[in-house]
């Protein structure tokens, strides 16, 4: 089947990357970050060219940047998708939010149609066919696409200091029956009870609570109701209240605001379309980054044709790599041992280091003899020969190595 004619994509790849900025540093865009061989923003694509998006149905927004734009259109000439559709947003503004996003690309009259909006740290086995006749079915004004998290696998080890994991999972609350979406709250925001507002109770007295899903940020959403995202806009600028996320405020202002008289029309019309049998990861945070990549057997298989893309490396004779992906033009020395670890481009990996479970991130360089268990080391730090670390976090200022 194919959508193009129906919706317009949006793959939504302006943010910075705010929670990884100790593997990233201030260098590297989220959308660029690489899991298992490929830039983050391959992955939206090659879900939509695989249920037959052409590249003039697609826009993807991203920083005003030139090596964001070669790598999009790379990826974009790999997988077919010429004529891809392009809008940028200023480098130099802030995080750029998902809202803020949209509403320029409705403003530039580049988003016209219907939308099936992606957020590019999505990799999920998007089950398509079901979203889009379940949006049909229900003339769902807005629709959710909820999944089961990617579980972190027993033996996967996160690099660094050890902490408590913060797993990304939704609180979702429907109408019985219909899947009408009446709540929705990230299981990290409620801590031992779930708030609904009077206005849900007295609309939607019977509401089936559902926990240990994912949001997988695919929304299918109606031009009407993202021009609604305009009006709002102009609204709340008067009191300075801005939309800067579609889901942590948009979409809730919405859900809250359909049970209000002058929602009326758009009342019972926002949808949760729940397939716990399909995954989904967000590679947002550095955990999730390190499950991505460790979980390669799945990526591999939904997405790769079974095989992970070989980098530019030199591997000198008498080094040992078990489990391990590697940049574009990282450098491992002699008698080298590296063990389930993920490093990014350009690492040097010193004659002699032993190296295991750790995330080494771009230009950093592992001295000679050095031993690194379960570290993350930061960009273009210099571990020090001899040097021995377990469960660190390595990294300098960021104005030592990027200047002023």
């Amino acid at each position: 089947m194919v959508y193009e004619s129906r919706v317009q994509a949006v793959i939504l790849a302006a943010g910075r990357g705010s929670r990884m900025t100790q593997l990233l540093g201030t260098v590297v865009p989220k959308c660029l970050v690489p899991v298992c061989g490929n830039p983050l923003v391959y992955y939206p694509l090659k879900s939509l060219e695989a249920v037959g998006f052409r590249g003039k149905d697609i826009l993807v927004i991203i920083q005003d940047r030139d090596d964001v734009r070669k790598a999009l259109i790379s990826v974009a000439d790999r997988l077919g998708l010429t004529g891809l559709d392009i809008l940028t947003v200023p480098e130099d503004s802030e995080d750029f939010g998902t809202a803020e996003s949209i509403r320029i690309a409705l403003n530039s009259k580049k988003l016209t149609r219907d939308a099936l909006l992606i957020s590019c740290d999505t990799i999920a086995d998007i089950p398509f066919r079901e979203l889009f006749d379940f949006h049909e079915i229900k003339e769902s004004e807005l629709t959710t696409l909820f999944v089961s998290p990617l579980q972190i696998p027993e033996n996967v080890k996160l690099p660094g200091p050890k902490s408590k994991i913060k797993h990304e999972r939704d609180i979702v609350g429907v109408k019985p029956g219909t899947n009408n979406l009446v709540y929705m709250a990230s299981e990290a925001d409620c801590e031992e009870e779930v708030k609904l507002p009077v206005s849900t109770l007295k609309s939607c007295p019977h509401t089936k609570i559902l926990t240990g899903l994912v949001d997988t940020h695919v929304y299918l959403i109606k031009n009407s109701l993202l021009n609604r995202l305009l009006a709002a806009t102009a609204e709340r600028q008067a009191m300075r209240k801005n939309f800067i996320s579609f889901k942590g405020e948009f979409m809730p202002f919405l859900i809250q605001n359909q049970f209000l008289p002058d929602f009326s029309e758009y009342t019972f019309k926002f949808f949760a379309c729940i397939h716990p049998n399909y995954r989904c990861v967000r590679v947002n945070s550095i955990p999730s980054f390190a499950l991505a990549n460790k979980s390669g057997d799945w990526i591999k298989d939904v997405f790769l044709n079974g095989t992970i893309p070989k980098s530019k490396c030199k591997i000198a004779r008498g080094s040992k790599l078990w489990g391990t992906t590697l940049g574009e033009q990282c450098n491992v020395e002699e008698k080298v041992k590296l063990t389930n670890c993920i490093a990014l481009d350009g690492v040097i990996i010193k004659a002699g280091a032993t190296v295991e479970g750790c995330i080494l991130s771009s230009h950093s360089v592992i001295g000679s003899n050095a031993v690194l268990k379960e570290c993350l080391v930061g960009p273009r730090y210099q571990v020090p020969a001899e040097g021995r670390y377990t469960n660190e976090q390595l990294s300098v200022m960021e104005e030592a190595y990027f200047g002023d």
